[in-house]
């Protein structure tokens, strides 16, 4: 495993790219060193494709159960010598033999040079916000859709890894809390951190689920920590009190190099590949 030393960055690969005098720009994680990662369940799969710098450039979201829709995307950067992701182009069908329509992704960069806004042009009433701590870790996403408001509040242990999240809902008149807290971390790297360098940009951007698997959806825990969680307590609030309200464990297979190929539990089963 050598170590990358040209990564792509959401906004800029290294601080001497940036042209504006942003305090702290964000720069790469090193990452192993592959060409593909394929997230398999079933006959369905989400691929995401690099070259020979880990930069990200194209893949494909898987069709999530139960709803019929195909996404290819290839990621745009605005400066070829600094990688600099300014959005992505999604080619769209109901069928993998149907006609493809052409969808644009624009993503905006806020101070630090780090994913601020998610733009999908027929996403006309749908909207992500963003915000980070000093270790550049994404604390709180807010996605407003329709009116309705989902806002993830996300607590990080000394590892870097999700300790919790408190997810505040409102519908119309009808509001709640609910929250996770996630322990037994491996010491294994996180496959979905080879998305680091994006801050999850395909994630955010997918029409049809990117890490949506069996009918659930991998939570953030799973997705933003450096390692794997092992079990997830979720809780409800009643009042100012939190009610236990039901687990979930992880099981995972490892290669010999300690990647997870596999991840299930709870119904979620998912196969991982790394080229």
């Amino acid at each position: 495993m050598r170590a990358i030393y040209c990564l792509v960055v959401v906004v800029v690969a290294v601080a001497a790219c940036n042209k504006d005098d942003n305090p702290g720009p964000y720069l790469p994680v090193t990452l192993p060193k592959i060409n593909r990662l394929d997230l398999i369940n079933g006959n369905d799969s989400t691929i995401y494709i690099y070259n020979a710098n880990m930069v990200l450039t194209s893949g494909r979201d898987n069709t999530m159960t139960g709803i019929k829709g195909y996404e290819w995307f290839t990621m745009e950067y605005a400066d070829e010598a600094c990688q600099q992701l300014s959005g992505a182009l999604y080619k769209v069908a109901n069928d993998p033999s149907a006609h493809m329509t052409e969808r644009q992704v624009t993503y905006a960069r806020n101070n630090r040079n780090m994913l601020a806004t998610v733009t999908r042009e027929e996403w006309a009433s749908k909207s992500f916000s963003f915000s980070y701590d000093d270790q550049y870790r994404l604390t709180q996403l807010t996605l407003n859709e329709s009116g309705a408001i989902n806002r993830y509040t996300i607590a990080y242990d000394n590892r870097s890894n999700v300790s919790s999240i408190e997810i505040y809902r409102k519908v119309s008149d009808v509001e709640g809390n609910v929250k996770q807290e996630f322990s037994g971390y491996d010491n294994h790297l996180n496959p979905f951190r080879f998305l680091a360098n994006v801050f999850y940009a395909p994630v955010f951007s997918s029409n049809n689920g990117a890490v949506f698997f069996n009918k659930m959806s991998l939570s953030l825990g799973s997705l933003l920590s450096v390692n794997n969680p092992g079990s997830v307590m979720s809780y409800i609030k009643n009042g100012n009190d939190w009610e236990e309200d039901g687990s979930l464990d992880y099981v995972y297979e490892y290669s010999p190099n300690n990647y997870p190929v596999s991840i299930s539990g709870n119904g979620l089963s998912l196969e991982i590949k790394y080229h």
